[in-house]
Order: C-alpha cells, then sequence, then structure tokens
C-alpha cells in the first residue's frame, strides 16, 4: 500500500513539475523530452526517494569538499547523486565536487558515466545559465562536457533565457573543441539560427550566412528549421533575393514555414506571378492525414499590402484576393504569426534521439557511403531527413 500510494505521488509530482516548468517557460526551442529533461525530473525523484536523509548526504559532501588533503575522494555514485537532489542553492557545493572529481586521479574512477548531459540538465532544470556558463567553460574540467547532446542542452538554456549572443559565443567554443569532428552538430545549428533570428542584426545575419556556407561546405547540410530562422532574417535583414536561395535547395516545400516565407521572399521581389500558385497550392495539396493546409495571416496580410503597393497589376491581385477569401472562409489562415511558428517547440522521438546522442560519427559514415555510391554511380537511396515532420 506504501509503495503505492509513494509511486503515485512520484508521478504527480512529476508531471505537476514538467506541467509547472511548461507554463512558467515557453520560450524554449527544443521539447523538454527531446533535452532528456522528463526522464531528469523522474530521476531526481527517485534519487530523493532512495536517500534516508538528504541534508545529511550534503552536509557529508560539504565535509569532502573543505578536506584539503583530499583524504575523502569523491565517488561517481556521489557525483551522481548530488546532480540529482541539488537545488539552485547548492550550485556552488556541486562545482566544487565536480572540480575534485576531475582533479583525482583517473585511476580510481572505473565507471564510464558520462556527466555532461544531466549536469547540463540540471542547470536547464533550476533556470540557472550563468552557473552552466562558469563551468563549461572552466577549462580545469578537460572534456567534462564535451558531447553534442551537452553542447544542445545549454544552448536551449541560453536561448529560453533569450541570451542569443551567449549562443553564438558559446558555438564558437564548441567549434574550437572539435568534438569528433562534430563542428556543426545539426541540432546545435539549429540554436544558432534561431539565435542569430532573435538576434536580427546585420552581424548576426553576417555570422548566420558565414556558418551556413561553412557547414555546407564541410559536408553538413543544415536542417529546415534551420534554413527557415536564417531566410526569416535574410527577409528582416531587407534581403529576399538570400531568402528565396536558401529555400530553394530545402526539400519539402509545402511545410507552413517554407511556404509562408518563399511567399514572402517573391512578393518583395515584386514576382506576384510566382506568388499565386503557391498560395492556391494550399487548396491542392492533399494530406493522407486529413490535415488542413494553412498559412499565417500575417504573411498574408503583407502579401496583401504588397499587391496594393504595386497597383499596376490589377489582374493578379484581383485573382490573388479572391484565393484569400475563399482561404479564409474554409480555415486555411492560420491564427499564429509566423514567427511563432518559426519559433514553435521542437519534437524529436527517441530513436531520433539516439542518433543525435552519436554526434557526427554517424554524419561521417552516411559522408563516405555517399562517397561510395557517386564513386560506383549507384542511385541513390531516398530517405527522409529525421524531424523534417516535427520541425514546422
Amino acid at each position: 500500500m506504501y509503495r503505492t500510494t509513494a509511486v503515485n505521488s512520484l508521478i504527480f509530482k512529476t508531471i505537476k513539475s514538467i506541467t509547472d516548468s511548461n507554463l512558467m517557460f515557453s520560450r524554449n526551442l527544443f521539447a523538454a523530452n527531446t533535452l532528456g529533461l522528463d526522464t531528469y525530473v523522474l530521476s531526481r525523484d527517485r534519487t530523493k526517494m532512495q536517500i534516508p536523509n538528504v541534508d545529511k548526504f550534503k552536509a557529508k559532501m560539504v565535509e569532502f569538499v573543505k578536506d584539503e588533503n583530499a583524504k575523502n575522494l569523491i565517488f561517481t555514485e556521489d557525483l551522481k547523486n548530488m546532480v540529482h537532489i541539488s537545488q539552485k542553492e547548492d550550485i556552488e557545493l556541486l562545482s566544487q565536487m565536480i572540480k575534485r572529481f576531475c582533479s583525482q586521479s583517473k585511476e580510481v574512477r572505473f565507471g564510464n558515466f558520462i556527466f555532461g548531459p544531466p549536469l547540463m540538465r540540471f542547470f536547464h532544470h533550476v533556470k540557472d545559465s550563468e552557473g552552466a556558463l562558469k563551468l563549461f567553460k572552466d577549462e580545469s574540467l578537460g572534456g567534462f562536457f564535451d558531447q553534442v547532446i551537452t553542447y544542445q542542452i545549454l544552448l536551449d538554456l541560453l536561448f529560453e533565457k533569450e541570451q542569443y549572443q551567449e549562443v553564438l559565443d558559446t558555438f564558437d567554443i564548441i567549434q574550437s573543441r572539435q568534438l569528433q569532428g562534430a563542428r556543426y552538430p545539426k541540432h546545435v545549428i539549429i540554436l544558432v539560427f534561431g539565435a542569430c533570428y532573435k538576434l536580427n542584426t546585420n552581424e548576426s545575419f553576417e555570422y548566420a550566412k558565414k556558418t551556413w556556407q561553412k557547414a555546407v561546405d564541410a559536408g553538413h547540410i543544415p536542417l529546415r528549421r534551420g534554413a527557415t530562422f536564417l531566410s526569416a532574417l535574410a527577409l528582416k535583414q531587407d534581403q529576399p533575393f538570400v531568402a528565396l536561395e536558401i529555400l530553394t535547395n530545402l526539400k519539402g516545400q509545402n511545410y507552413v514555414s517554407v511556404r509562408a516565407l518563399k511567399s514572402l521572399a517573391l512578393a518583395r521581389l515584386k514576382r506576384f506571378d510566382d506568388v499565386i500558385p503557391i498560395i492556391r497550392s494550399l487548396l491542392d495539396v492533399t494530406n493522407p492525414m486529413n490535415v488542413k493546409q494553412t498559412i499565417p495571416s500575417d504573411v498574408v496580410e503583407e502579401i496583401q499590402k504588397l499587391f496594393k503597393e504595386h497597383n499596376t497589376i490589377k489582374d493578379l491581385q484581383a485573382e490573388f484576393e479572391k484565393i484569400v477569401s475563399f482561404l479564409q472562409t474554409h480555415g486555411h489562415l492560420g491564427t499564429e504569426t509566423l514567427d511563432q511558428v518559426l519559433c514553435s517547440e521542437i519534437q524529436i522521438n527517441q530513436d531520433q534521439q539516439q542518433r543525435q546522442g552519436q554526434g557526427s560519427q554517424q554524419h561521417q559514415i552516411r559522408h563516405v557511403r555517399n562517397l561510395k555510391q557517386v564513386e560506383l554511380d549507384r542511385p541513390s537511396k531516398s530517405f527522409r531527413r529525421p524531424g523534417l515532420h516535427e520541425l514546422n
């Protein structure tokens, strides 16, 4: 009976914790389950139930880190427990334990537990980006945080805290570390382009363009969400031709974000005759899931305004207005703005997370296979890039 009650209590607290977190912080880019934050919350609650006296355990760890002669070692299990029971006020103790743990002889560490991801999840959980950055930049910790998923969690936290310039600065550090050759991890790149989009400066635009080109030159094709961020930034910087070029290279032109940005770019380039087919395609696309195709209302409103500013094309304008009227009547005008669509939460399933965690090693394998296919002149196999359906 007690066990059932305890389990039910654990589930309730976990759901409440995750729900409260989602209500309080809605600026995150990646969903909690994508970053492993939901399972981290479960692990926290389980760990607290397994430790009879949390305060006593913390007091013991304080004594250990104060031991100048280092007689008391910080073991893997000690640090694992501390990562899962710490509160924001325990960050200094946790930091000292990490440094002591890393300074100990590797001869006493036989496990292969990787602390980077759960530790960064802790900082994300307590919303302490400054503490996370301080440890991440600490050179004495060596490769403690050098995992692709750790990078992603840290940059997502910075993005959520609206520290967009810090996202770019941290990405520069990531590139310098060149983990397994992974200078352009695909989900990290999304956060970088998202930060550039949010900054919306000439400097961030140049940074984004250079990063895009370097990634492509290195054989990495940024995911669609990253491409739409860059395209939207180009529109904000009054360079619709750049926005159009980025979008043209994407597979899957019928996504809400791609269709909206492409229509807007063409309208700003005064290519109104090319806008009409894209808007009309909302009605032509057959969707096996029976999901209604939409376009953000603010995009349609801007295109309408651009049409009116060039009243020499009245026939096209009349056709456009007729289509818009039909779209409005049949519920094809989305209630979300273009910005909301671009910044909507990204969901990635567990299999994709596992592939992501393998870093650039998988990219290198794919790259070699692609080269072999070209050499043997074999037809390339069609595949669906992970996450495209979820990254609208």
